[in-house]
């Protein structure tokens, strides 16, 4: 971002292109840059004037102060400005609290009046259900009546027509007995006239057997059948419609009784009847009651609806009234708090600014703890490998003096052994040395012989005995040469181990007297190491009670910046 003399900012891509252009300044723009994340440009003028502009569009966020005053003197303002607005905020709770109370009065009065239309309205819908419920009841105790109406005409007319049944039954049961005395008087009249007439006839055969000529009493015997046989003929008859008027009459006796039963059961119907009428004619009178009541609670609850409604119209044209009179009042109250809070937020803002350099500063403290904090680490992490080196040091000595004896017995065992070696390496020399002797005086003396054994062989035949035994001098002598030649050579062997021996002796005798002399360095070379050991735990005692301090200013100083934080934090407006 670059500015100059022609009073514009101009934002650059790293390739030399514009990204674009900001002309919207009064005189020569001095400084240009960007925020710390390049959302924001920030330029100064000729004139003193500081803006900020949006890197991405151009468009302009607002201004900065150039000289802003000193943070006291801002807590000190703000503080000013907290005190005034509270007054005028007092002010205007004075003039809204009456207002705001009449409204309450007023909002109070119209929601007990809705409460109590809600609770006619409620009455009204429940003594409606109830008079509706108490219809249905009535035109059902109504249709009840004329039903035990109808029920009480039907059984006093079933009643009145069979008393009027029994009433003809009694008429005609003696007449049905008269003409049944009469058939039963009309059987025995008959019956006796049969007798009468069977006498007659056998009378009649008798005088007949008596006066078989006479033709007379034949005919007289045929009347006489003819006769009963009529009589028998009426007989029958009367006696049939005498029963059958026996069987009528005790229909008629039976139905008689039947009837009165009837006559009985219908009285007793008629009464239930009756009195079922009543009850229910009772019931509709105090059904009858309960319906005009209940019509005129109904119509009440209307009247008190209606009345209701229309002290909810004035309840409600009251709360606009109080709601128009406070509005005035409570804008100028939300000002007022508007102000105030604002002014309480700058000045919790400037408080909080003052706490947040206290913090700042003790942020600055706590890193330069941190990085004294990482050297005395460090010196402690030294003077730790320090003892460390000093307690192996001190435990190899220790280890070395503890092995000594050991080290000077194996080395007096090997200096034994090493000069027992060389003992018996002298003498395998001496005896070496003996065997050559012996073996140059044998050769000596055989080569003597030889000598001897040549000359006498030389002076005789050549094929002789002695020449033989000569060659086989020669013989034995080379063989005793070479014999000698190896021998001298295992005694160069024999040399060279013997010195061999030697020398292990005298490297055995230096290691036993560097043993023994570290018998007396090593003790000396272990107080030195315990020493050492002792001055770096000390120093480490030192180091740690140092570290421990000093972790506890840390700790002390980052509680402290921690509760600076909380304190900012809590300071600062939401």
């Amino acid at each position: 971002v670059t500015s100059g003399r022609d009073k514009i900012v101009k934002l650059w891509q790293g390739d030399g292109k514009v990204i674009s252009t900001i002309k919207e300044f009064k005189d020569i723009v001095l400084e240009v840059c960007y925020s710390h994340d390049g959302s924001r440009v920030i330029a100064g003028d000729w004139t003193g004037q500081v803006s900020v502009w949006n890197s991405s569009d151009g468009k302009k966020v607002g201004e900065l102060n150039a000289n802003p005053p000193e943070l006291t003197t801002r807590i000190a303002d703000a503080k000013k400005r907290v005190d005034q607005s509270k007054i005028e905020l007092e002010k205007a709770l004075a003039r809204k609290t009456p207002l705001v109370m009449a409204l309450k009065n007023a909002e109070s009065a119209l929601a007990l009046d809705k409460k109590k239309l809600t609770e006619y309205e409620n009455q009204y819908q429940s003594s409606t259900l109830e008079l509706s419920t108490t219809e249905k009841e009535w035109q059902q105790v109504i249709a009840d009546l004329q039903n035990k109406i109808e029920d009480k005409r039907v059984k006093e007319k079933n009643r009145n027509e069979t008393k009027a049944k029994l009433t003809q039954t009694e008429k005609d049961l003696p007449l049905k007995k008269q003409s049944l005395d009469k058939r039963n008087k009309k059987v025995k009249d008959q019956t006796a006239q049969l007798a009468s007439l069977t006498q007659a006839y056998d009378r009649a055969c008798k005088e007949q057997e008596q006066n078989k000529e006479d033709s007379n009493f034949s005919k007289a015997v045929s009347k006489a059948e003819e006769a009963i046989q009529r009589v028998k003929s009426s007989l029958s008859e009367s006696r049939a419609h005498a029963n059958k008027s026996m069987v009528e009459m005790n229909a008629l006796s039976q139905l008689v009784g039947k009837l009165k039963i009837e006559v009985a059961s219908s009285e007793k119907s008629l009464s239930f009847s009756n009195d079922a009428f009543i009850t229910a004619a009772e019931k509709k009178k105090q059904v009858d009651l309960l319906r005009n009541d209940k019509t005129n609670a109904v119509k009440e609850l209307r009247i008190k609806i209606s009345e209701m409604k229309t002290q909810l119209s004035l309840s409600l044209k009251n709360v606009e009234k109080a709601q128009i009179e406070l509005k005035g009042p409570e804008e100028k109250f939300a000002r007022a708090d508007k102000i105030f809070k604002s002014s309480q937020k700058e000045y919790a803002r400037w408080q909080a600014e003052a706490v947040n350099i206290e913090r700042h500063i003790a942020l600055r403290n706590l890193r330069n703890l941190q990085d004294e904090e990482e050297e005395i680490k460090g010196i402690l992490q030294q003077v730790k490998e320090l003892k460390k080196s000093a307690l192996q040091s001190f435990e190899l000595a220790k280890q070395s003096l503890l092995d000594l004896p050991g080290k000077v017995s194996g080395c007096e065992q090997i200096l034994a052994k090493q000069k027992s070696v060389l003992r018996e390496a002298e003498k395998g020399k001496v005896l070496f040395i003996q065997s050559i002797e012996e073996k140059r005086t044998y050769i000596s003396e055989v080569s003597q012989l030889a000598l001897l054994a040549k000359g006498k062989a030389e002076f005789k035949e050549p094929d002789s005995t002695l020449r033989e035994a000569s060659e086989k001098f020669q013989e034995t002598l080379t063989l005793l040469k070479k014999d000698l030649t190896e021998t001298e050579n295992q005694l160069t062997a024999k040399e060279q181990a013997l010195e061999d021996a030697k020398q292990a002796v005298s490297q055995a005798e230096n290691n036993l007297r560097e043993v023994l002399a570290l018998q007396k360095s090593t003790p000396l070379l272990v107080k030195s190491n315990e020493d050492r050991l002792a001055k770096a735990k000390a120093k480490e005692d030192g180091t740690e009670i140092n570290y421990n301090q000093f972790k506890t200013r840390f700790a002390q100083q980052s509680v402290k910046t921690e509760a600076l934080l909380k304190k900012y934090l809590d300071l600062l407006p939401r």
